[in-house]
């Protein structure tokens, strides 16, 4: 349940949100348009800190339901929640969200580096194979 929209957030932000953003900076605003490797990172950090923000409370839970092994404090998720926030506030759920944003800003760029190359990878493949197929061959005769 909380986990699955946890990792669907995390999938959105580095499969569809990290791409707009880096083409948007680059539309946008002018100081990226030659620089392709700021424009990623800038995306792939925007990215990274909406999504981080969206999912840290729900990972704070998970964290806490995992380290109580005996489940004494926190039984689950749904219960962890509301115990975290009357323990500390709102705040308390956010608990190490700095390290835990960097990190994912550098993964969200690297998948999205990846993600485009195998695209580039794919398209000049197909490139090749259809000019290929669109040369005559021209018989060679000895």
């Amino acid at each position: 349940g909380s986990c699955a929209v946890r990792e669907a957030i995390y999938t959105a932000g580095y499969l569809g949100l990290a791409p707009v953003m880096t083409a948007q900076l680059t539309q946008q605003i002018d100081w990226f348009h030659d620089k392709p490797f700021a424009a990623a990172f800038g995306g792939a950090s925007v990215s990274g800190i909406v999504a981080t923000i969206l999912t840290h409370p729900i990972d704070t839970a998970k964290t806490v339901v995992q380290a109580d092994m005996a489940g004494t404090k926190y039984q689950s998720m749904q219960t962890a929640l509301p115990k975290l926030i009357l323990e500390g506030g709102i705040q308390n759920m956010f608990k190490g969200v700095v390290p835990r944003m960097v990190r994912i800003c550098g993964a969200f760029f690297i998948c999205m580096s990846f993600r485009e190359m195998a695209m580039d990878y794919k398209t000049s493949r197909q490139r090749l194979v259809s000019t290929q197929e669109t040369t005559p061959s021209v018989p060679v005769s000895l």
